[in-house]
């Protein structure tokens, strides 16, 4: 049901896990958009495990979080998203208010900026503390210089699904 991260070639540093498995990586913005063509002023409902991976929880138990296309400026899309979301990280439970805009480049074919706020009450665990945190988070995405390891040649052999099982 969650998203799963996995290297296809070996298993994942630390370190190489810390740079894609945080709140509002890059590797999940993209499941953000709609499935079906939208026009301004839709609303669409976003996936439960894709606002878990979104938010670093475990998992999400209920949620009314959707997004709305508000407007489409050149080649820019901007949309907001905005709700709330009740879930768990390791077994404790956490309430998380978010709002958000997103623009999406029409040429680029992706999600080019983000800027996030969000509201989140944590319950006390067995060995840790509970807490009510304030986050906002910006981001902005470009096109980097080629790299001919992540060019298609390089990629068309790699397994896509990964061979390890989930329990």
């Amino acid at each position: 049901e969650g998203i799963l991260l996995f290297s296809p070639l070996a298993p994942m540093t630390r370190d190489e896990l810390e740079l894609v498995d945080v709140p509002g990586s890059t590797t999940v913005l993209s499941r953000l958009l709609p499935d079906k063509e939208v026009r301004i002023g839709d609303h669409w409902s976003h996936d439960r495990a894709v606002l878990a991976a979104l938010l670093g929880l475990d998992v999400v138990t209920q949620t009314d979080v959707g997004s709305t296309l508000r407007q489409v400026e050149g080649a820019v899309a901007r949309m907001t998203l905005k709700g709330s979301i009740s879930g768990a990280v390791r077994g404790i439970s956490s309430d998380v208010d978010i709002e958000a805009n997103y623009d999406f480049d029409l040429d680029q074919r992706r999600i080019t900026w983000l800027a996030m706020s969000t509201k989140e009450i944590r319950s006390i665990g067995h060995a840790e503390p509970g807490f009510e945190a304030m986050a906002r988070l910006r981001l902005a995405t470009a096109p980097g210089p080629p790299c001919p390891e992540l060019a298609d040649p390089a990629l068309e052999s790699l397994p896509l699904e990964s061979s390890r099982k989930c329990t």
